[in-house]
């Protein structure tokens, strides 16, 4: 990884770069390093790689002046909340980022809030990738806060298996009330159940951007069901919805299929493994 990270420093061509599930630890400090004298290189992926805390800390510096690189994958990395902290504290200055995936890397509602102080300033991030981790309604509700205070350029949020409640999807449904940037939302495998699916509903109804909502494993109940019901009666934005592995039974899917009736916008529904039968 010296060899490449030399390469790196004078290399006038190449723009993009995988070095994911090599067992890499502080060999990647090399490459991070070589990130504060490039400016070719776009894309960055180190998934599954265990980075040491040491890396973390030549990436986080090399973030503060790199001005190209626009894409970084690190899922499966052991960032931790430190990791994260550190991430956060160098996008306040990092002006070309825009893409981030970190998913699986153990980062709890401590490491999330000091991750998202960023957003305070950062005004380059349109993509955050947050699935399987543990930010649970603590980290929501700051991300969520964040949308509140101010108009960010985010376009999509993935947050599947954080182990949000009802408490972090109303917050949520705070934010969408007035933005009009997030195009995305990933909720797969969450707590929701269905008051918050009803919170996010109320609020997605007068939504004029979000075109892709998953809420996949997300004990979404016949309730539920009534509420995205009655958005889809009105919504005129959302392409995408995903509600496989809920419960919503025969009722339940009834009232979606009503809603589609009137529906113009619709392209895609995933209501796989939902308990009801043909009658429904």
């Amino acid at each position: 990884m010296e060899l490449l990270g030399d390469i790196l420093r004078t290399n006038k061509t190449l723009t993009s770069l995988n070095v994911s599930e090599n067992s890499l630890d502080r060999g990647l400090k090399f490459i991070f390093e070589a990130l504060k004298v490039n400016n070719t290189l776009r894309s960055l992926k180190c998934h599954k790689n265990k980075i040491t805390e040491e890396s973390i800390k030549v990436l986080a510096e090399a973030l503060r002046v790199n001005t190209t690189l626009t894409k970084l994958g690190l899922n499966e990395s052991n960032l931790g909340d430190s990791g994260a902290k550190a991430l956060g504290s160098s996008l306040c200055n990092n002006k070309t980022l825009s893409h981030l995936r970190i998913a699986t890397n153990g980062i709890t509602g401590t490491g999330a809030l000091e991750l998202f102080k960023c957003l305070e300033v950062n005004t380059t991030l349109i993509f955050f990738g947050l699935d399987y981790n543990k930010i649970g309604d603590t980290g929501a509700v700051s991300l969520a806060q964040m949308l509140i205070a101010k108009q960010l350029p985010i376009e999509a949020i993935f947050l599947s298996e954080n182990s949000i409640t009802h408490v972090g999807a109303i917050e949520f449904s705070k934010a969408l009330q007035n933005n009009s940037t997030v195009k995305v939302l990933d909720f797969h495998g969450n707590k929701m159940g269905d008051r918050g699916v009803k919170a996010l509903c109320g609020a997605l109804k007068n939504n004029p951007s979000l075109t892709s909502l998953v809420l996949n494993a997300n004990d979404v109940k016949e309730s539920g069901a009534k509420e995205i019901g009655e958005l889809l009666k009105v919504n005129k934005v959302i392409q995408r919805l995903y509600l496989a592995e809920n419960s919503i039974g025969k009722a339940g899917a009834k009232c979606i299929g009503d809603a589609i009736k009137v529906n113009n916008s619709l392209l895609t529904l995933d209501l796989t493994c939902n308990h009801f039968k043909e009658a429904g």
